[in-house]
């Protein structure tokens, strides 16, 4: 696995940033950066715990060491001004920080596969679903249900290659641990529905 750290001033997602080479594709991925300062999942809590010092359970995971590292390449001079832009419109700041939010899990979710950190998968995963879950976003949700039951059925046959088997994990038990879990810390009257609609499913598999 060839990492590197690079530092340069004015970069598009922070002074400090970092990069996995991709054997496969022969290309340079980055894997850290500080575009997702303003999420809700990079407050100072979550740095601690994304360093092992808030007792988080994938708080030491190679993905959250780095973004911490790359964290501290974000000048407080650029946290104001993409706050300022951020607050440009209040109408619409809420909006935009899930949206943010949103984002920050897909990226990580991403970073987690690339660098094969098992925990931290499902973490974002279950961070992510929480997100959509809040956000009543139940299209999303019922795209990664059904990518996570694809393969358990024959109705769901498919021979792409997940997420999941990349990193040695069983869907259903992806399914199981943690899409239900975070769907079910949420349990708003929308997302009810799916979430009885996949247990059922799930028990009959």
């Amino acid at each position: 696995m060839l990492f590197c750290m690079l530092s340069k001033e004015g970069c598009v997602g922070g002074s400090l940033q970092g990069f996995l080479w991709h054997e496969g594709m022969e290309v340079w991925m980055r894997v850290a950066d500080a575009r997702f300062a303003l999420s809700e999942f990079y407050n100072a809590s979550g740095l601690r715990n994304r360093m092992g010092l808030g007792g988080g359970s994938v708080g030491g995971g190679i993905v959250n060491r780095l973004e911490s590292q790359a964290a501290q390449g974000t000048a407080r001079l650029n946290m104001v001004h993409m706050f300022s832009s951020m607050s440009s419109n209040n109408n619409g700041l809420v909006e935009k920080r899930q949206v943010l939010n949103k984002a920050h899990c897909e990226d990580k979710i991403a970073c987690a596969v690339i660098m094969k950190s098992t925990e931290e998968y499902k973490h974002w995963l279950g961070e992510y679903i929480g997100v959509l879950a809040t956000n009543e976003d139940i299209a999303t949700i019922r795209i990664v249900g059904e990518e996570l039951m694809r393969g358990e059925d024959g109705n769901r046959a498919g021979s792409e290659r997940s997420d999941c088997e990349e990193l040695g994990l069983k869907r259903l038990d992806v399914m199981k641990e943690v899409f239900i879990t975070a769907l079910a810390k949420v349990g708003n009257g929308a997302v009810s529905s799916i979430l009885n609609e996949y247990a059922e499913e799930i028990g009959a598999a």
